[in-house]
């Protein structure tokens, strides 16, 4: 049957299939709320990773690796590479959110709800987040705020990366690594803070350092004049290291061994490197090794008086 306008009446089948928008239209709240919440802890653990997710390789660095590189190479550049990647990816979340909700219709003209203006926005934040990752990616970092306070000592934004990345590579250089996410490095110029969404590089003769907490701990070491703390320290082996017929190798072809096995690249890093050995294949840094004193005779009799006397 049809009315003068020439429309048909709906069916049963149709206000049915109204009834079914209108339920996924308005999706309730507390649904909304859970799929939010499940949301934001996930991507926190990405952000801010802890030891299993580390241990996993389950990170936010590690998944935008082919971007991002690695800090060793040059820190400088690493760090203004995930600064702008952070900042267009948490741009992009609030769009992401809705992607994954194929059964909640919140895009809408007619806005009704906090979520439908929230979904309307979403996507000028991911196009303002794009634009902010292929602008910054372009100029070369050199409009970001880190870097134009660098302006301030007279550098070049462009020459500062290799200036300061061979600073803070030195093997001198006090690094300390206050979480997952966040590191800090100070050389004999230079200090460098870096945190998951912002960094900073100042000279040292600019910083001043503040005590916040200061503790008095007292315990039961035995101490001395000048307050030296003398430790006496028992070391065992819980277990035969079989490696008492094996053969030494001399000092020369351990260091050309261990040479072979770094990055040849960055020569700055090899002392930190580590290498298998090739005689019982233990993992060891070129640090840990030292030449064997001499031992003769009277320093075995010594030796074996001082056992004795411990035994007894």
């Amino acid at each position: 049957m049809r009315c003068k306008a020439g429309f048909s009446h709906p069916t049963f089948f149709d206000l049915r299939n109204i009834d079914i928008v209108l339920a996924s239209y308005v999706f309730p709240n507390s649904t909304i709320l859970l799929h939010g919440i499940v949301f934001a802890v996930f991507v926190l653990l990405l952000l801010y990773p802890p030891d299993a997710f580390v241990g996993a390789g389950v990170t936010f660095d590690n998944l935008a690796y082919g971007y991002l590189g690695t800090s060793e190479s040059n820190i400088l550049d690493f760090q203004c590479r995930r600064f702008v990647l952070t900042r267009s990816f948490i741009g992009l979340l609030v769009l992401s959110l809705f992607l994954v909700q194929e059964h909640a219709v919140v895009f809408t003209i007619h806005p009704s709800r906090i979520i439908h203006y929230v979904a309307l926005i979403s996507p000028l934040l991911a196009l303002g987040a794009l634009l902010y990752f292929v602008y910054h990616t372009v100029t070369g970092f050199s409009s970001i705020f880190p870097m134009k306070k660098m302006k301030n000592y007279g550098y070049d934004p462009r020459q500062v990366f290799t200036i300061l990345s061979n600073e803070f590579g030195r093997l001198d250089a006090f690094r300390h690594t206050i979480s997952n996410v966040s590191k800090l490095v100070i050389t004999d110029s230079w200090l460098f803070h870096c945190s998951r969404f912002n960094f900073v590089v100042v000279k040292l003769a600019d910083v001043q350092f503040l005590v916040i907490n200061a503790e008095d701990t007292m315990n039961g070491l035995h101490q001395a004049l000048g307050m030296n703390q003398y430790l006496t320290i028992a070391v065992s082996l819980p277990a035969d290291i079989s490696a008492l017929n094996f053969v030494f190798k001399c000092v020369s072809c351990m260091a050309r061994i261990f040479l072979a096995k770094q990055d040849q690249s960055v020569p700055s890093r090899w002392l930190e490197g580590t290498c298998p050995c090739p005689t019982c294949r233990a993992t060891f840094c070129v640090m840990d090794v030292a030449l064997l004193s001499h031992f003769d005779e009277e320093n075995s009799s010594e030796l074996n008086r001082r056992i004795g006397e411990d035994i007894n």
